[in-house]
């Protein structure tokens, strides 16, 4: 079991009031994850690289830069992608 910081006991208290069993040999990050998931039926860690990435693409095209977003796509579509941006920026 590692040590716990004053984060990790803020959320093992929160579980705890909220009825959640915690389990020391589990990342109470982990487990906050897992209580949203299952109390609001949502995907939190998908949301966050919903919200990550178009945070990134508003960042990459603000500061001109297109390669981040580029090698994220597949090679089928860096063309078209390619085309679309000549378009805005001409």
């Amino acid at each position: 079991m590692r040590p716990h910081n004053a984060l990790d006991l803020k959320i093992r208290t929160f579980l705890q009031q909220a009825g959640v069993p915690v389990d020391p040999a589990t990342s109470s990050s982990i487990q906050l994850i897992r209580y949203f998931e299952q109390e609001f039926g949502c995907e939190i860690l998908g949301l966050l690289e919903q919200e990550y990435w178009e945070e990134q693409v508003d960042l990459d095209l603000e500061q001109g830069r297109f390669g981040a977003i580029r090698d994220r796509l597949d090679e089928d579509d860096r063309q078209e992608f390619d085309d679309l941006l000549r378009r805005i920026l001409d």
